[in-house]
């Protein structure tokens, strides 16, 4: 399970490659004091950037789901976790790039694992249709 996760998400969140993974390994080691190895490190980048990035705009594959909602293995101070959100989470997000990825990825014979559909915010009347009556 982790690994075919780990192998979307790689494709998803290092558009560029693994030169791209190498800096992001090298800004959250100075941001962790080398704390961590870089399978620590992976493994949280992806957990947290990849609920941020995929979010509510594409329906999720069980396995996809269940390893980004696992506990991750490490925990940030409060401080870490500041940097690494002012670092890693306020970037602009490549959407074009990121809809093109899943587009691949569910056309694929053999990845049933993402795909996108188009959101759309609710009418209020929707949203008061789904709200129980009390009683």
């Amino acid at each position: 399970m982790r690994r075919k996760a780990t192998m979307l998400l790689d494709v998803i969140l290092f558009p560029d490659g693994s030169s791209q993974r190498q800096e992001v390994i090298i800004k959250f080691r100075q941001i962790t004091n080398h704390r961590f190895n870089t399978d620590e490190l992976l493994e949280y980048y992806y957990k947290i950037k990849g609920i941020r990035t995929l979010g509510g705009s594409c329906r999720w594959s069980f396995t996809l789901k269940k390893y980004l909602f696992t506990p991750t293995n490490i925990k940030l101070t409060y401080f870490e976790q500041c940097r690494f959100y002012d670092t890693f989470l306020h970037q602009h997000k490549k959407t074009h790039r990121l809809n093109h990825v899943m587009a691949d990825t569910a056309s694929s014979s053999n990845s049933s694992a993402i795909t996108s559909h188009k959101s759309t915010n609710p009418s209020p009347r929707q949203i008061i249709k789904l709200i129980p009556p009390r009683q």
